[in-house]
C-alpha cells in the first residue's frame, strides 16, 4: 500500500485536539480515517475534491458509528460536515454509512453530501433533518416529483439550500417555490437542460 504524504502529517498526537478539520484535494487514505476516529473533539469536518483510496476503509470507519443513549459513538460533537469526493469513487455503501452517520444529529448546523444519492438522503437523512440546520446542500440526478418530499422535510431554521439536479422533468419553477418561504438563499446548478419530451406531429 502507498504511503501518501499526509500519512504521516496526521499521525500527530494533535489531531485528537482539534476541533475543525478541513482535507481538501488529498487522497484519503486508511491511515487518514483511523486518526480521524481519534478526534473525539472535532465539531467541523471536511473531506472535499478528494478520492478514497480503499472505499471499504471508509465504509467501515463512518459505519462503527453508533448512537447510544441518544449520543453518538463517533465524532459527538460534531456540527459540521462535508464529504464531497471526486470521480464518484466513494460508491453507493460508503454513502450508506455516512447518511447513517450523520443522521439524528440533533446539534447539525451544516451539511455536504455532495454526489450521495438522493434515494439515500430522502429515505434516511430526510425524516431525521434537526431542527436547527442551516444549510443543506443535495444533488438530485433526475428531479421528478421529489420537491415535495424536500420542501415538507425542511426544518425552518434552514438559511441557505444548494441543489445540484443533473435531470429534470420538471420546469425550474418547481424547485424555486422552496426559495420564497423556506431559506433566504436557494442556489440551483443544473448539468443539463430539462430532458426532452417526445414530439407528437398530428397530421
Amino acid at each position: 500500500m502507498r504511503t501518501h504524504s499526509w500519512d504521516s502529517a496526521v499521525q500527530s498526537t494533535t489531531v485528537q485536539n482539534l476541533t475543525h478539520l478541513n482535507l481538501v484535494d488529498m487522497r484519503i487514505s486508511h491511515v487518514v480515517l483511523a486518526r480521524i476516529t481519534h478526534a473525539h473533539s472535532l465539531q467541523s469536518l471536511t473531506l472535499m475534491h478528494g478520492t478514497c483510496d480503499e472505499p471499504a476503509s471508509a465504509r467501515i470507519v463512518f459505519g462503527a458509528d453508533h448512537v447510544l443513549d441518544g449520543r453518538h459513538t463517533f465524532l459527538p460533537h460534531l456540527v459540521a460536515f462535508r464529504f464531497v469526493m471526486v470521480g464518484h469513487n466513494a460508491g453507493l455503501r460508503v454513502y450508506h454509512a455516512i447518511a447513517q452517520f450523520v443522521r439524528q444529529r440533533p446539534q447539525l448546523c451544516r451539511l455536504d453530501l455532495g454526489s450521495c444519492a438522493w434515494e439515500l438522503v430522502r429515505g434516511i437523512l430526510l425524516p431525521t433533518l434537526p431542527p436547527g440546520l442551516h444549510v443543506l446542500r443535495v444533488r438530485i440526478a433526475h428531479l421528478r416529483a421529489d420537491m415535495d418530499a424536500l420542501t415538507h422535510a425542511i426544518p425552518a431554521a434552514l438559511a441557505m439550500l444548494h441543489i445540484t439536479i443533473v435531470m429534470s422533468d420538471l420546469p425550474m419553477r418547481a424547485a424555486e417555490r422552496v426559495h420564497p418561504v423556506l431559506c433566504a438563499l436557494l442556489h440551483l446548478r443544473t448539468h443539463v437542460k430539462r430532458r426532452p419530451q417526445p414530439v407528437i406531429i398530428r397530421g
